[in-house]
């Protein structure tokens, strides 16, 4: 067991367009850069520094005129970062005869102190079993339920679990021939696009069930 209390001064962070946009306008009203977001003077070159937009009226004679946005972007200060968590790993194993098995449990908590998307609750639970050439594993993922808090209204997605199985066979002449399915259930992050802003890839699979054959040769 790990735990940890740290404080950052002055992050720098990289801001998207999109925040950019939605904290100039006001959309945002958390999470937005320690400095001001400039208005770049339409038809003028844009600063190489600072976040900015830029406004650029198209046929503005219409009665509904279209405008091009030009949003520049980059890092910024975004404050002081105050987090505390703990890491657990918990690891067993054993044997029966000439079948073996070990599991291995991670878990991860994190006082957020407002960081964006980003759940309290992590954890991976792995398990193998092994029988003379082969190995069959199993590995469930989990996120905590996490809320959108620069929506207009809290909203909350609930918790996330995927599941990852593998079959192995393990040849005389040192090489491993994997047969596996990731995502087993193929479960959708499509609900966490409506609830984010921006879609944190890191956290969900967008690529649903994937399966795959996998040969491994060792020297």
């Amino acid at each position: 067991v790990d735990a940890y209390d740290l404080t950052i001064q002055n992050r720098a962070t990289p801001f998207s367009a999109n925040f950019v946009f939605r904290c100039f306008f006001g959309d945002f009203t958390t999470g937005c850069p320690n400095q001001d977001i400039a208005l770049f003077p339409s038809g003028e070159p844009i600063p190489s520094e600072g976040l900015g937009i830029r406004l650029d009226l198209l046929f503005p004679e219409d009665s509904f005129p279209r405008a091009v946005f030009t949003v520049q972007t980059g890092l910024a200060n975004s404050g002081r970062l105050e987090q505390r968590g703990v890491d657990l790993r918990a690891d067993a194993n054993g044997a029966i005869g000439a079948l073996s098995l070990e599991s291995t449990l991670l878990a991860n908590w994190v006082d957020d102190a407002g960081l964006y998307g980003r759940p309290s609750w992590r954890g991976q639970w792995f398990n193998r079993a092994a029988f003379r050439n082969f190995s069959l594993s199993w590995m469930m993922n989990y996120i905590g339920s996490q809320s959108a808090p620069f929506s207009p209204s809290e909203r909350t997605i609930p918790s996330w679990i995927t599941h990852d199985i593998q079959l192995g066979w393990h040849a005389p002449w040192d090489a491993t021939l994997s047969l596996g399915v990731d995502n087993l259930a193929d479960r959708s992050p499509i609900d966490a696009y409506s609830f984010f802003d921006e879609y944190n890839d890191r956290l969900y699979d967008d690529f649903g069930r994937l399966g795959y054959l996998r040969y491994t040769q060792r020297f």
